[in-house]
């Protein structure tokens, strides 16, 4: 309605222009706004995601949060809005994965991996995304609270990218040997299923399989996680097992 565009538009102005105490309230009001229809088109007609994508790299937390979780709203609603956001020119991405690699491993990340997961689902992200491997993949393996747990969606996505690939297997696939024996066993589901994604889409590169194969620390783990639970296996049978299977049953 006219009246919601009305509100939002003088919001929208307090993101531009107001104090850290007005940009403060005036997020909280656009969060929850963003939460319905009504309130996604009213952000989006008067320009509200100009601002969220710079107040989302914010350098005080409380500021970052509430962009972050309103841009990630509004991307999820809007897919030109996402693929702005996404573009290499607006810089955002890159922006995403240094603030998750600066910021303790005690600080809520949350809105910032939400947003970065839905930016992740843009072709265009992947570049910036696949230079950062090593930065995300040790924010995931080093926090482990939920919200966090979702970076592991940003890796599936990005593991579309030949340029990741290049990155979690080099110096004998370390990165990736860290990811797939912590994450595939774990009991979050979100991170298990992660493991197994970003292992799935680095196989679907064919340059991927020598280089795969030759790390004799990756299948193992993913054989294990094949195995029954309850398997009769007998103690002739893991001494011909390669060196890493016994130790992940």
């Amino acid at each position: 309605s006219a009246a919601v565009i009305e509100h939002v538009r003088e919001l929208v102005e307090f993101l531009s222009s107001g104090g850290q105490t007005q940009v403060k309230l005036a997020l909280e009001h656009t969060a929850a706004f963003s939460g319905s229809e009504e309130g996604v088109a009213a952000l989006l007609e008067t320009g509200a995601a100009a601002h969220l994508h710079r107040l989302s790299v914010h350098p005080i937390q409380g500021i970052r949060s509430d962009a972050a979780a309103t841009l990630a709203n509004l991307c999820a609603a809007n897919e030109p809005t996402c693929k702005t956001a996404a573009d290499p020119e607006a810089g955002l991405v890159e922006q995403l994965c240094e603030c998750l690699g600066r910021v303790g491993r005690d600080v809520d990340v949350t809105s910032e991996v939400a947003l970065l997961a839905n930016l992740s689902t843009q072709p265009v992200a992947l570049p910036a995304l696949a230079a950062n491997a090593e930065l995300l993949t040790r924010r995931l393996l080093e926090s482990s609270d939920e919200g966090t747990a979702t970076l592991a969606h940003v890796l599936v996505n990005a593991a579309q990218s030949p340029d990741f690939s290049t990155h979690m297997l080099r110096n004998d696939g370390r990165l990736l040997s860290e990811l797939i024996t912590s994450q595939l066993a774990h009991a979050d589901g979100v991170r298990r299923q992660g493991a197994a994604g970003v292992f799935r889409n680095l196989c679907l590169g064919e340059y991927n399989h020598i280089p795969i194969c030759r790390h004799e620390n990756l299948l193992p783990p993913i054989c294990a996680r094949l195995i029954p639970c309850n398997a009769d296996i007998d103690a002739e049978d893991l001494a011909k097992m390669a060196a890493p299977l016994p130790g992940t049953l």
